[in-house]
């Protein structure tokens, strides 16, 4: 204080905070939800989430390409390799962006749970999964890039995302930039979750 010097605290910084979140992960603060559904179970020893989101359209692929081609990319198509059912999404030596899209309704502040099965054979490329705010793709809700160059066989990548003040949002997934080799989608499902943490 006598040189003139004032001390200033700083917090950890996001994004580069792995130590203190290995000593303790409950140091992470969680995105708030507001107005989750709850009803007390019979025994009144538990409570039961009732979630509000009706599910995605055909999420199987069994309805073809209904819900998810309006990117109109090419590569992309339906194939009967499928992880369940007799359909799945494909995308085969795409020669630039290779997109599935489906918009689905929100409600905000709440918290979801994104699961997506991929497969790939002799792939090469960027493929990722989004979920963008409909009114405004600055508004990233999800971003995870799919760590599956090379061949795997069917895997679940599982994500959650806090809608914040989204009403609607846009899932994207597939290959950004161009591919070579094949991957499939299938089962992609979106479920209103709460309570994780």
């Amino acid at each position: 204080a006598k040189k003139g010097m004032r001390t200033m605290a700083t917090p950890n910084p996001y994004g580069y905070s792995n130590e203190s979140l290995q000593a303790n992960p409950n140091w992470a603060e969680s995105d708030a939800i507001m107005g989750a559904l709850f009803q007390v179970d019979p025994s009144r020893k538990r409570l039961v989430f009732k979630g509000s989101f009706p599910g995605l359209k055909n999420p199987g692929f069994e309805q073809g390409k209904s819900d998810w081609f309006d990117t109109n990319d090419p590569g992309t198509g339906v194939s009967t390799n499928a992880h369940s059912g007799k359909n799945a999404a494909v995308i085969v030596n795409a020669p630039a962006n290779a997109r599935f899209r489906q918009r689905f309704p929100l409600k905000p502040w709440r918290q979801y749970h994104l699961r997506i099965w991929s497969k790939t054979q002799k792939f090469n490329g960027n493929a990722m999964v989004e979920v963008l705010d409909s009114a405004n793709h600055d508004l990233t809700r999800v971003s995870a890039t799919l760590r599956v160059n090379g061949w795997h066989d069917w895997t679940a990548t599982d994500l959650a995302f806090d809608s914040q003040d989204s009403t609607e949002g846009d899932l994207y997934f597939g290959v950004w930039g161009g591919s070579s080799g094949t991957i499939w989608f299938d089962d992609i499902t979106i479920e209103e979750t709460s309570l994780v943490y």
